[in-house]
């Protein structure tokens, strides 16, 4: 039995964000912009407010000196509405999305007017992150809910962006190998992301800004449910320095979190052989269970200031591994009978096999050993083992069909507390026991 995780470990995240610094290894959106009039002068003092759409979180900041420059540093990814006004000058209201880790450049060109005048952009801007040095590629909430993922798991949509791929089938980090540490999501290559030619092993994987590196083989730890993704983005090359660490891809995920409205959805797949076609060539169809359901939250506590996600994935599969094949003791072994070892035919050696007298060195007549020297331990220890199914044979004359069967129960609850104007909380705790059971090749003994 392999479990990742024993049951009741949590990883904990309390991240407090505020406008002034920014931090390393973050999650969060920065943007940015200048101020012009309509001759490219520069506008000092106007007023430029972000208001987060799902939580009406506001933020506020004036362009400084004579920059005509404005910048709110930390923001979480979503959808926000940018406001700029100046007096002599038309207002101008433009909606902005903001993606995971990006620094997003909005230069706003004020027209002369009135306050009553506002101009009104509908469009979202067209986003250009100059200030970042990094070349990425991020997959958004509608890129994870709609595209095929067998299996849910979310670094399949990875594999999209020029430049990644599974790499040697087989690889550590898929899983194929069965290690303790990557047997889950085996069947859909595990975490093992090669990046420009670089090992899997190279690559840093961040959950909410936080490390979610494996340590032995440094793979994933936490495997979020497609459903609870709000975004990730795959840094390819040129990462920020904040980010180190890391010789191949940044791989920087983050949670959905609760909003001023109630938003959920819930989902099963299922997969059984009992609705499977035989496949051509093949004699019969094999076993096959796979059951993989689950739902997400999230909800307002207090309006404009406290909201509350969480999120549960659950993940049933049974499976046939392989036929085993083993020698067991015959039943005329266990009476002390060994005769069938003098038949070549039977025992399937070269020469028969002649059980000798420890104490004389002197054969048994006919391999049999009289009761009164068996050991009723040694019977015990022959009785222990299976009887044969396969007649006619001394050896390999046992086989049995062994099976896999995984459990998983993954789930994540965050929290978002909008403090102040310029404060920023959220909490997460995550929470994975992902087991993995395979039969024995003899029933009832610990084989295998």
């Amino acid at each position: 039995m392999r479990k990742l995780l024993p049951p009741g470990i949590l990883c904990l995240a309390f991240v407090a964000a505020y406008t002034p610094p920014t931090f390393a290894q973050s999650d969060a959106a920065r943007l940015q912009g200048i101020i012009t009039d309509q001759t490219s002068a520069l506008v000092p003092g106007a007023k430029v407010k972000v208001t987060a759409v799902a939580t009406n979180r506001v933020l506020e900041t004036t362009t400084g000196g004579d920059t005509g420059a404005w910048s709110f540093p930390v923001l979480p990814p979503g959808d926000y509405v940018l406001e700029v006004s100046k007096d002599g000058f038309r207002p101008v209201k433009q909606n902005v999305t903001l993606q995971v880790a990006q620094v997003a450049n909005v230069n706003v060109v004020l027209e002369t007017g009135t306050v009553t005048e506002a101009v009104v952009v509908k469009e979202d801007a067209a986003l250009i992150d100059a200030a970042s040095s990094d070349i990425g590629t991020t997959v958004e909430t509608r890129q994870i809910k709609d595209l095929p993922l067998n299996g849910r798991n979310f670094t399949q949509l990875a594999t999209l962006v020029p430049g990644v791929s599974r790499g040697v089938p087989e690889n550590a980090a898929t899983g194929q190998n069965n290690n303790a540490e990557t047997f889950r999501y085996q069947a859909s290559s595990g975490a093992a992301l090669v990046v420009n030619g670089a090992r899997p092993q190279a690559n840093n994987f961040t959950l909410d800004g936080l490390d979610n590196n494996e340590s032995l083989v440094n793979t994933i730890v936490f495997f979020p449910s497609a459903e609870a993704i709000q975004e990730f983005k795959l840094q390819t090359s040129v990462a920020p320095a904040e980010y180190g660490r890391a010789g191949g891809a940044i791989i920087n995920t983050t949670l959905k979190s609760g909003g001023n409205a109630i938003h959920g959805s819930a989902f099963e797949f299922i997969r059984n052989d009992n609705v499977d076609a035989r496949p051509t060539f093949a004699p019969q169809i094999s076993e096959f269970r796979r059951n993989q359901f689950g739902g997400n939250v999230g909800v307002p506590i207090i309006k404009d200031k406290l909201f509350v996600f969480g999120d549960y994935q659950g993940f049933r599969q049974a499976t046939p591994v392989g036929v085993d094949y083993a020698s067991v003791p015959t039943s005329l072994m266990r009476v002390g009978n060994f005769s069938e070892l003098l038949n070549t035919r039977t025992s399937g050696l070269s020469q028969g096999y002649v059980i000798k007298d420890v104490s004389t060195g002197l054969p048994y007549a006919g391999n049999l050993i009289p009761k009164t020297q068996q050991n009723p331990i040694g019977l015990n220890y022959l009785n222990a083992y299976p009887l044969p199914n396969i007649s006619g044979k001394v050896q390999q004359n046992y086989v049995t069909q062994r099976n896999q069967e995984q459990n998983f129960d993954d789930f994540d609850v965050r929290g978002d507390w909008n403090a102040t104007q310029n404060d920023r909380l959220f909490a997460r705790a995550s929470y994975a026991h992902d087991k993995e059971n395979t039969s024995t090749r003899l029933p009832g003994l610990p084989a295998g």
